[in-house]
C-alpha cells in the first residue's frame, strides 16, 4: 500500500453530529402461532402421527398451530402451507377459540371429528383438518417455508426449517416449541416432560391438552316488574341427576328447567369464573 501525504477525507462526518440509529421496535407475537411441525415421519408404526392405522410419508406429516389470545378467532379463509402455493384454506365457520390447537394432516383418515370444525377428542379437544394427500407439494426433509395467511393474504406466522430457517433437527420426530406457544423449536424428543414421544398433534408435549380457559359458573339475575325485587342466583351442585338447582339471595331455589313461559319482567344469564369473576 502507499501512503499519500495530504489526501484529503471526504464523505465522513464525525462529532455529536452523527445521528444516532433508532432500533426498531419488536413486533407482537401473533395471537395464532405455528407451535409444531412433522415433516419427517418415521418409518413403520412409529410414525403414523394421525391414529389411522397406516404410517404414510406425506399423509402424517402435520402441521400445529395454536390460539395463544383470550379470544375465539374465526379464521375461516385463512390458509395454511408451505411456500408452494399449494395452500390449504379453512373453509367457512371455522372457529378457533381462545387456547385451542389445531392440527392440519397431509391426509389419511384421522379417528373423530375430522373437518367439520368440531373438537377432537382423540387429539385432545383441537380441530383436526386433511390435505389432500399432502401439505402443499409436500413437507422437505431438507428444509421448507411454513406459513399461515389470514383470510386477506397477508402474513401471521412463518417459520423456515433447514435450508429454508433457522430451526434444525425433526429426523422421525416433530420439531415443537419449548415449552409450548412460547418457546424456540427444538426436536420433539427433547422437550421438557416429552417422555421420549416423538411428536403431539393438537396437544402439549406432555399429550395434555392445552388450556382452552376457565371453567365457566353461571350466575341468574331475575327482576319482576311488580315490585323491581332483583333475584341473584348461583348454581348449586347437581346431586340428582336430573339437573342443576339456582339458589336465590332470598334463600329460595328454582330449578334450570323452570319453565318461564308467560313470565313478566326481564331475567337474563351472565357467566363468572370459578374466582367469581365476571366474565363478558
Amino acid at each position: 500500500a502507499t501512503d499519500t501525504a495530504g489526501a484529503a477525507n471526504t464523505g465522513q462526518t464525525f462529532g455529536a453530529g452523527a445521528p444516532t440509529p433508532t432500533p426498531s421496535p419488536t413486533p407482537p407475537a401473533p395471537d395464532v402461532i405455528i407451535n409444531e411441525i412433522h415433516f419427517d415421519p418415521a418409518s413403520g408404526d412409529s410414525g403414523d402421527a394421525n391414529g389411522d392405522g397406516a404410517r404414510n410419508f406425506s399423509e402424517d406429516e402435520f402441521i400445529e398451530i395454536v390460539n395463544r389470545s383470550s379470544s375465539s378467532i374465526d379464521i375461516s379463509g385463512w390458509t395454511l402451507s408451505d411456500d408452494d402455493g399449494d395452500n390449504f384454506a379453512f373453509p367457512s365457520g371455522t372457529d378457533l377459540s381462545a387456547g385451542q390447537a389445531l392440527v392440519l394432516f397431509g391426509g389419511g383418515t384421522p379417528p373423530g371429528n375430522v373437518g367439520n370444525g368440531q373438537a377432537n377428542s382423540s387429539f385432545g379437544g383441537a380441530l383436526v383438518f386433511v390435505d389432500d394427500g399432502s401439505i402443499g407439494s409436500g413437507l422437505s426433509n431438507s428444509g421448507d417455508l411454513i406459513e399461515l395467511r389470514d383470510d386477506n393474504g397477508d402474513l401471521v406466522d412463518s417459520v423456515g426449517y433447514g435450508s429454508a430457517g433457522s430451526v434444525t433437527g425433526g429426523s422421525d420426530q416433530s420439531v415443537t416449541r419449548d415449552p409450548d406457544i412460547d418457546g424456540e423449536f427444538i426436536n420433539h424428543t427433547a422437550a421438557t416432560d416429552a417422555n421420549g414421544a416423538p411428536f403431539s398433534p393438537g396437544t402439549q408435549v406432555d399429550g395434555s391438552a392445552f388450556d382452552t380457559g376457565p371453567v365457566i359458573l353461571f350466575e341468574e339475575s331475575f327482576e319482576t316488574d311488580g315490585n323491581g325485587t332483583r333475584y341473584t342466583t348461583s348454581i348449586d351442585e347437581d346431586t340428582d341427576g336430573f339437573g342443576d338447582f339456582f339458589t336465590r339471595s332470598d334463600g329460595s331455589n328454582i330449578g334450570s328447567f323452570v319453565n318461564y313461559t308467560g313470565a313478566t319482567g326481564d331475567f337474563f344469564f351472565a357467566a363468572m369464573d370459578t374466582n367469581g369473576t365476571p366474565l363478558s
